[in-house]
């Protein structure tokens, strides 16, 4: 997890797409402090960011498939 800290910050302004209602919208903070890091994002359609929680191995996964593109 400690790599995944030091590297979050490519995450920083990432667009992401809900698959399940196409809706997008970019990382614009996060929370790695906890045992269950989390995501914040900022939908096309909202005015306030989304706390999104997320296991470690989901948050690995998203930095890996991040770094992919």
């Amino acid at each position: 997890m400690h790599d995944a800290i030091r590297e979050a910050h490519e995450l920083i302004g990432a667009t992401l797409r809900d698959p399940g209602t196409q809706r997008q919208g970019r990382v614009v903070g996060m929370d790695l402090g906890r045992v269950q890091p989390a995501i914040y994002v900022l939908w096309q359609e909202s005015a306030a960011a989304e706390r999104i929680d997320m296991t470690p191995d989901d948050f690995r996964s998203l930095l890996e498939h991040s770094r992919a593109r």
